[in-house]
């Protein structure tokens, strides 16, 4: 009898509202393209994405065979061939081999480190009280 290892991902967009409005996506907006000479690792064996998904194709054709560098997962994925990538998967673009990494990178720091570092948002000063504009009586 064998295993299979699969993921309980925070859930995401099961409402029907738009991601474009959660912090997972404004992370992954705000996250930069990743040099091409950065390391990856995995930090979790198991693929956070549902089966046949974009992403758990991506997960599969590339980072199951664990690249070293992102410029390893790009050529990758130029080689793979799935059902949604029948040519490869592009480099660049909304479904992208960059856009995977760092959709997978700010997926809550839980999955993919890249040069040496996991995922934490940017800490964020508390706002100062505002000044009471009260007279003392």
């Amino acid at each position: 009898m064998s295993t299979l290892n699969i993921a309980v991902a925070p859930r995401q967009g099961t409402t029907g509202k738009s991601l474009k409005t959660g912090g997972h996506h404004l992370a992954f907006v705000g996250c930069a393209s990743f040099d091409p000479k950065a390391t990856l690792k995995l930090v979790s064996p198991n693929n956070p994405w549902r089966p046949g998904t974009l992403g758990d194709q991506f997960y599969n054709a590339v980072l199951s065979k664990a690249p070293a560098t992102v410029a390893a997962a790009i050529e990758l994925g130029a080689k793979a061939k799935t059902p949604s990538y029948p040519g490869g998967i592009p480099a660049k673009g909304q479904n992208g081999v960059m856009s995977h990494l760092r959709w997978l990178y700010t997926w809550g720091g839980a999955y993919l480190e890249v040069g040496g570092k996991l995922y934490a948002p940017a800490p964020v000063a508390p706002k100062a009280p505002k000044a009471s504009t009260k007279k003392a009586s």
